[in-house]
This record gives C-alpha cells, structure tokens and sequence, in this order.
C-alpha cells in the first residue's frame, strides 16, 4: 500500500513537471524595499493582508513605521464595483461586469523609485435573479480572485524597482 502511493505521488509529480506546470519562485525584489511601508489606504484591509503576506514571502519586511522604512509603497487607489453588462427582456438583470483598480507608486527618502502605476483588471459573470445569493457569492470570489492577481501584478512591478544612482541594466 505504501509503495502505491509513493508510485502515485511520483506520477503526479511527473505529470506536472512534464506538462511545464512548476511552483512560482519567491520573486528577488531589490535590496532597497528591504523593510517596506504601505501608505495611503487601509491598514487593515484586504488588499494590505495580502500585500505585506506576498511581500513576506520574498523576505521583505513591511514595517509600520516611516522611520524606519527604506521604501514606502504607496496605494493611491483601491477601487472595486460591478455594472450591469447585459438584461433580459423585463429589464432584469443576467449579466454584471465587474472591475478593480489599483494605482500605486514607490518612493525611498522622498524619491521616486516607480512613478504611479495604475493596473486594471476586469471579469463578467452570469447573474441568475432567482439565485441571487450565488450571484453575490461568486462576485465576492471574483473580487477576491482579482485582488489576488493585482497582488501578483504589484510584485512584478516591484521586481524591476532600481534604487537611485543604481543602473539601469542591474538585474
């Protein structure tokens, strides 16, 4: 029974790695975000949790304090809704788009690192009147999905950050 599941776990692996499915790698942000704080939205808000785990994860360390910061990451939007993208023929509902913004910039010692960013993300999904509780469930997932993506977007942008006087061509 052992050697079975060691064998079906071997497959699996194989299969993934045979299909290009790999792990995301932690990505390399430079030196200079190394103790990073988040300014201009909610402090407690999703957006932030996610942001400061994903910034964890590469080794940065989000701090609460300007002073002792070597990068500020600046929200300067964070903005979500829905709009109704299609009816039927009494005027209801079936359809909703809906959007999220996130403008950010990154500054260090009062210079600026990244110039304001601003990224949008936008997702359609059929809306059933007579089931609106899944509808609003699965725009929440939307959501969150979305804010997640945003999160990953953010890190790429972070990744090509150059502190000043570093050149150009540094990896």
């Amino acid at each position: 029974m052992q050697s079975g599941l060691k064998a079906g776990i071997v497959f699996v692996v194989t299969l993934l790695v045979g299909c290009g499915y790999h792990l995301q790698r932690a990505r390399n942000l430079p030196p200079v975000m190394q103790r990073t704080i988040i300014v201009g939205t909610n402090p407690y808000g999703t957006l932030v949790r996610q942001l400061t785990r994903a910034l964890s994860g590469t080794n940065i360390e989000v701090v609460q304090s300007p002073a002792v910061a070597t990068a500020e990451l600046h929200i300067l939007r964070d903005d979500s809704g829905q709009r109704v993208s299609s009816v039927d023929s009494r005027d209801r509902p079936q359809a909703y788009e809906l959007h999220y913004t996130i403008s950010f910039s990154v500054t260090h010692q009062d210079k600026t690192l990244l110039k304001p960013q601003t990224v949008s993300l936008t997702r359609d999904y059929v809306f059933d009147p007579d089931n609106v509780l899944a509808g609003n469930q699965e725009a929440q997932r939307l959501l969150a999905a979305m804010r997640s993506d945003l999160v990953q977007v953010i890190l790429r942008r972070l990744a090509a950050v150059k502190a000043p006087g570093e050149p150009a061509g540094k990896p």
